[in-house]
Order: structure tokens, then C-alpha cells, then sequence
């Protein structure tokens, strides 16, 4: 028969497990906390930045505006002049609908795969021009898709695949077409949500340096650190929670909403993910997915390759994407709902 002290202790216990499941989030004790302000950083070119990149170099924008005729725009670091655009949209010759940007490439090379053509294309930047290098077809032989792609090295590169009821990362040899090891989920939502399971409730994001990998969820508060040995994946270290949070399900469209299928009430975790050599930075938001003002992310937590908290830096603007400069020791990062023409930069102190 279990005495008073042993039922104060399970009841704790359940306590500690309840809150962690309810709450959806993980008290993170970081050693060091700052606060950057930002700096407009004016773009005179007419676009609408989405995504923002980087390579030794240069900044490359994304321009997601419906009448757009080039993906990509470059700009000298630390400058940010504009030089040139490149990538034509369309369907003829040479031109690119839906290119899935492959991250971490190394020196100036850039290099994405096309889900409209199923192309993987390659380039090198320049001062001047972005010299097509190599395109080759990497279909999908199933009804997955590349969804992330991070390069380790010339031949190996960790991605994510999914299709709406599946997802996993894999190490493909992407010369060969050749599935290396894959690394499912760590949550089996599934067993939980049944038929109600979409993978947009365990997506993730990855970033890669080296052989080291860190891929942090969209929904769930958890980002996971690993290495890349031999041909496979392996986990070596978690900062989060051990339970998936009680999910608000889709729902059905509703007259005037803006998404076929609603999980407006999900609260996203992390927004994005970098990293450098030394470290990972990962852009938390906090903040409800259908928050009515879109508000974004303005904080990001660095930690260091090992699986470490380092350093929280708040920053005094919100941003949706961020990549890091450690050569010129700054973020730089956008916000896909302003409409200042303009990026913004954080010195790091």
C-alpha cells in the first residue's frame, strides 16, 4: 500500500506531465540574454522579400509577388547593393516555378530543386551574373516530396520529405537518387489524432553545418540537435517538451476564412533556423499561427552544436526569416506582412 510520501510524489509527477502537455511549452534557462535593435536596410528594387538566404559573399531575396519575373535577387555583403536578379519564372526554357532553395550550400554556389520540373539546379554567384553550373532531374518516385533540403556535402543532403498524412528526414545521395537513412518524427502523432493527423502538426525545420544537423518543429516546443556519421542519422541531444501539445484539429473552411482547413489557435514555435559554424539560431514566436495583426517572431535562441542554451537575444523589431552573418557578426532577417521596403539588420554585441 503506497504511503502519504509516495502519493504526494506520483500526484507531483502527474502534475509536472499535465502542465507540460497542456501548456505546450518548455522553461529554457539561458545563460546570457540581449537585446538588438534593428536597421532598416532600404531594398530600391520593387519586390516582396519571402525568404532570405546567404552564401559566403552575398544576400539573396526571394520575391513571392504574384507578378514577379525573377525568383532571386542578389546583394554584395556587407554593402547590399543590389547587382543582379536571376532564376526566370515561368515554364519555358531556363525558367522555374516552385524551387525548394537547398541551404547551407558552400562558398557561392546556390543551388535549389524545382517541384514543377522536378529539377535540381546549381549555380555559382558572382559579382555579375549567377553561372548555371549544373541541372540534372531528381523526381520523386513516390507521392512524397522535398520539402527541406540542407547540404552536408558534395554528394549527401538532409531533407525533409512529406505529403499531407507523412513526413520524415532523410540523407539521400542525391548524384545516385539514392535514400541513405531516414529519421522519422520523434512524436507518433498518428496513434493520438488518427484520421485527424496532417504533418503540418509535426513540421519541422532543419539546418546543417557539416556533419552536425538541428531541426527544431513548427507546433511543438522542441528543437533536436544531431550528427551525420557514416552515412547516417543520428539524434544526440533535445531541448523541449516530451509530449506532443493537445492539438487544435482542422477544421473545416468557414465563410471569409482564408485557409481550406483552420488551425488558426496552434500556437507556432519556431518560425525559422540558421546556423554557422559555431552555432544554431533558431527564431521563436510564441504567438498563435492566426494571430489578426501577424505579429512574427522576436526572439531567437542560440545554442551552440553540443545541444547547449547560449544566449536569448530579443529583438526590437519582428521578423519571419533571419539568416546569420558570422563573418560581419550580425542577423539579418524580414517580415513577410510589412510593407517597408526594406530588411532588417541586428548587430550582435
Amino acid at each position: 500500500m503506497l504511503n502519504i510520501r509516495q502519493l504526494l510524489i506520483i500526484s507531483f509527477l502527474l502534475l509536472v506531465i499535465s502542465c507540460n502537455n497542456e501548456n505546450n511549452t518548455y522553461i529554457k534557462n539561458f545563460p546570457k540574454q540581449q537585446t538588438l535593435n534593428a536597421i532598416q536596410v532600404p531594398i530600391n528594387e520593387i519586390i516582396k522579400a519571402g525568404n532570405i538566404y546567404k552564401s559566403k559573399d552575398y544576400i539573396i531575396l526571394r520575391d513571392i509577388q504574384t507578378n514577379a519575373k525573377y525568383n532571386f535577387y542578389v546583394y554584395s555583403l556587407p554593402s547590399f547593393h543590389f547587382l543582379y536578379s536571376f532564376c526566370p519564372i515561368g515554364t519555358g526554357p531556363g525558367e522555374y516555378l516552385m524551387p525548394t532553395v537547398i541551404k547551407n550550400m558552400p562558398e557561392n554556389r546556390f543551388a535549389f530543386r524545382d517541384h514543377a520540373t522536378d529539377k535540381y539546379v546549381s549555380y555559382l554567384l558572382t559579382d555579375t551574373c549567377a553561372i548555371m553550373e549544373e541541372e540534372f532531374y531528381l523526381p520523386s518516385l513516390d507521392n512524397k516530396f522535398f520539402w527541406e533540403m540542407n547540404y552536408v556535402d558534395t554528394t549527401q543532403y538532409l531533407t525533409k520529405r512529406s505529403n499531407s498524412k507523412s513526413s520524415t528526414r532523410e540523407l539521400w545521395n542525391i548524384k545516385q537518387r539514392l535514400l541513405l537513412d531516414t529519421l522519422p518524427n520523434t512524436f507518433n502523432l498518428t496513434e493520438d489524432l488518427g484520421k485527424d493527423y496532417y504533418t503540418e502538426f509535426d513540421d519541422t525545420w532543419i539546418t546543417v553545418s557539416g556533419n552536425h544537423f538541428a531541426s527544431a518543429y513548427f507546433f511543438i516546443d522542441r528543437i533536436e540537435f544531431g550528427e551525420i556519421r557514416n552515412g547516417k542519422l543520428y539524434l544526440t541531444g533535445k531541448i523541449g517538451v516530451d509530449f506532443p501539445p493537445k492539438f487544435y484539429l482542422f477544421n473545416r473552411n468557414t465563410f471569409g476564412s482564408k485557409f481550406k482547413y483552420n488551425v488558426d489557435n496552434n500556437i507556432v514555435r519556431y518560425e525559422d533556423l540558421s546556423c554557422t559554424q559555431i552555432g544554431i539560431y533558431a527564431l521563436y514566436s510564441g504567438i498563435p499561427w492566426g494571430d489578426s495583426e501577424k505579429i512574427h517572431s522576436s526572439s531567437v535562441e542560440v545554442y551552440d552544436w553540443k545541444g547547449n542554451p547560449i544566449k536569448r537575444l530579443l529583438l526590437n523589431n519582428n521578423i519571419s526569416s533571419l539568416i546569420v552573418d558570422e563573418k560581419y557578426k550580425c542577423i539579418y532577417g524580414i517580415n513577410l506582412e510589412t510593407n517597408e521596403d526594406a530588411i532588417l539588420k541586428f548587430n550582435l554585441k
